[in-house]
């Protein structure tokens, strides 16, 4: 289907997936339709929706003009986004989720940032809203050390942290038409962690970033519809982005300028994805032995030494996922606590550890 055409020229193309999304689409896309800068268009992909979630969207088409709607069949949101990309008109484009939460000045303070700083890509904060608690339970999950220390900066300059910094998301982002269109990259049609390949090959080929240091985004988390808590259908599809990721820098002559930045990338997203296994024993104990065998190799994650890694938690992590004391999905949290202070205090000393012990009591790794 044919995105209509307005007189409006749009500064910012927002590319919107939609899937059953009743509960919380209109909100979603009344943060967008109430955004403080008005030169927009609003392009939503319904992903063969099943509830209502086409007929609500084809209600706000009818009554604004910036509102574009786009139907597939059930292919997923990283498909849904390419659609949007080639009916995309305007200078940026931006990809948000109809069941986040957005501020109203969000896409106004991503746009200028590009602008006065002529960068291709903008970034900003984001924090985790649970839904069961009814409240805020993250702020701030990029760690305040990796912050640029200027507004705007080259990505090889940041290439030891390019894509800790970046996160595999791109709905707290805003990319300039000509870095996509020019760059060929797009999302992959994966069920889940077809943005990772995205982001980070699109960072990674950017002649510049610029950083907004501000909540402008609030994730959604607590729901059963959020493709993250459905990792256990699908446990292979982070490894298989992350090593499209790897053969996409390879080909472009960018994986030893990015090497470090991957495999720390690679560990964290690998031993997240595991994280979420537990409760299914057979799908743990697969994936785990996968790891073990080709994924780490195809990953570039193992023979390194201990300083390669970001700090004792990167590594730690591997080593336990390594250990005898991962193979049961449900391990103690006390032997798993003990595993990481031995290993942090040998490889990284007294202050390393601490540090490390940090970040796993923010983080929550020790579950």
């Amino acid at each position: 289907m044919e995105a209509k055409s307005e007189g409006m020229h749009p500064k910012v193309s927002v590319i919107m997936p939609v899937y059953n999304a009743m509960p919380y689409l209109q909100k979603s896309v009344g943060d967008v339709l109430l955004q403080s800068m008005r030169e927009i268009e609003l392009i939503c992909v319904d992903d063969g929706s099943t509830d209502d979630s086409l007929n609500v969207l084809r209600e706000y088409e009818a009554n604004d003009p910036r509102v574009h709607v786009l139907t597939q069949k059930n292919l997923f949101a990283g498909t849904a986004r390419n659609l949007g990309i080639e009916h995309a008109r305007g200078d940026y484009l931006m990809f948000l989720d109809a069941d986040d939460l957005f501020e109203h000045t969000l896409i106004e303070r991503l746009y200028a940032s590009c602008e006065k700083n002529g960068t291709q890509m903008a970034l900003c904060r984001h924090d985790i809203f649970d839904m069961a608690r009814n409240q805020t339970v993250r702020n701030n999950p990029i760690a305040r050390a990796l912050f640029p220390k200027t507004e705007s900066f080259t990505p090889s300059a940041y290439r030891d942290y390019l894509f800790q910094f970046v996160t595999p998301v791109p709905w707290a982002k805003i990319f300039r038409r000509d870095l996509i269109l020019e760059g060929g990259i797009r999302f992959e049609s994966r069920r889940n962690s077809n943005d990772l390949y995205f982001s980070f090959c699109n960072a990674a080929i950017a002649r510049s970033i610029s950083f907004v240091d501000e909540v402008l985004v609030h994730l959604r988390r607590g729901h059963t519809e959020n493709t993250q808590s459905q990792n256990h259908k699908k446990p292979y599809e982070c490894s298989g982005a992350l090593h499209t990721v790897r053969e996409e820098l390879e080909t472009r002559g960018l994986y030893e300028t990015y090497r470090r930045s991957f495999v720390n990338s690679a560990v964290m997203q690998s031993q997240y994805v595991l994280k979420q296994l537990p409760s299914h024993p057979e799908v743990y104990a697969a994936f785990l032995q996968a790891l073990r065998g080709s994924i780490f190799v195809d990953l570039d994650a193992l023979g390194h030494a201990p300083s390669f890694y970001h700090s004792a938690l990167e590594y730690c992590l591997l080593q336990w996922m390594l250990s005898p004391l991962a193979d049961k999905p449900n391990g103690g949290k006390l032997q798993k606590a003990l595993f990481f202070l031995r290993e942090s205090v040998k490889r990284f000393g007294v202050v390393g550890a601490a540090r490390a012990a940090m970040r796993f009591a923010h983080r929550k790794w020790i579950d």
